[in-house]
């Protein structure tokens, strides 16, 4: 659920935005796709179970080739061993 939720407040910041207009309505020009699939985000990502997520990780995310980049404060101090991420 906050997946789901953090995909619907960008979509609704992206609706705001004239480059993600046209970048959005220049993509299904080329594409030759009804642009107004884009007004169907919310209900599709509201359609998403936590499996199907879980299931597009698993198929995507290779956890034997990734590179992990965290961003510290300057000010911070940083571990120097990190565990490895649990699969899903």
């Amino acid at each position: 659920d906050k997946v789901k939720e953090n995909w619907k407040k960008q979509n609704a910041v992206n609706l705001q935005s004239n480059s993600f207009w046209l970048r959005t309505l220049s993509y299904a020009w080329i594409e030759r796709r009804d642009p107004e699939e884009i007004l169907l985000f919310e209900d599709r990502v509201q359609k998403l179970t936590t499996t199907d997520l879980q299931k597009a990780a698993q198929k995507y995310l290779d956890l034997n080739n990734y590179v992990k980049v965290v961003l510290y404060p300057e000010n911070a101090s940083v571990a120097t061993e990190q565990p490895a991420p649990k699969p899903f």
